[in-house]
């Protein structure tokens, strides 16, 4: 799947892979590491290839035995055995993996595989296929860029926000209340401003419950705008009549 993307967008695509050693797989960061130790030598998809396609010979073996597997699989490549053993006893690169890891927990990733484009995070909902990655790149490559960090403070919370909403049957006005939700009142206010919601149409009606709207690319794939704002709720705030935004 990701060979033939690659494939089709030759010179458009960097692919960069991270380790990700979930905690509860006792040899996880073995194979990483023994990816990397290979990859030293040259061979690093080699390697990590043999090691998904071969998982059966190693997966239920202690550590020790796992090793002696791998160190066999680094003499079918070719690879300088003795340095690669050296490399994953003494642990050469398990820094790098161990930075992988707590790179993968600050971004709080929900688990293996994940994907970024173009710094966002591709939405499993799609399903995995070829096809969906495809149609996440094709928008991905549409929509504005996204924000490396939370905006600016631009809102004074004491004061009061109105947002007006123009569409083809009117103006929607719309109170915000940054005082119950500052953070999030002054990412939408930042977000408008920067043009994020100019030309965004309503991507999903639901009659008489709902209307969403805040996508750049009008498909409700899109919203995240790069960074994450935490939840704010309010006792004095809720969904309980008409006319309610969130």
């Amino acid at each position: 799947m990701l060979a033939s993307l690659l494939e089709a967008h030759e010179g458009e695509i960097r692919f960069v892979y991270r380790h990700f050693p979930l905690t509860f797989h006792d040899k996880s960061a073995l194979t990483a590491e023994a990816a990397e130790a290979a990859g030293a030598q040259g061979a690093f998809w080699e390697m990590h290839d043999l090691l998904f396609q071969r998982y059966s010979e190693w997966v239920n073996l202690p550590v020790d035995q796992a090793l002696d597997v791998m160190v066999n699989y680094a003499e079918e490549l070719g690879l300088d055995t003795e340095q690669f053993r050296q490399d994953l006893e003494n642990h050469t690169y398990l820094q790098k993996v161990q930075e992988s890891l707590e790179e993968a927990m600050r971004l709080n990733l929900p688990g293996t595989p994940t994907f970024f484009v173009n710094g966002r995070m591709y939405p499993f909902g799609l399903g995995l296929s070829g096809q969906a990655l495809e149609f996440f790149i094709q928008l991905s490559k549409e929509a504005p860029p996204p924000y490396d960090t939370p905006p600016p403070q631009v809102i004074d919370p004491g004061r009061q926000y109105f947002a007006t909403i123009r569409t083809t049957q009117g103006d929607i006005v719309v109170e915000l209340y940054p005082g119950q939700s500052p953070t999030n009142v002054n990412q939408f206010v930042f977000l408008a401003r920067e043009g994020w919601y100019d030309g965004n149409s309503f991507f999903r009606v639901i009659t008489d419950t709902a209307i969403l709207s805040g996508d750049p690319t009008n498909t409700g794939i899109l919203m995240d705008p790069g960074y994450r704002c935490e939840i704010e709720i309010s006792p004095d705030l809720g969904f309980d009549a008409e006319g309610i935004v969130g």
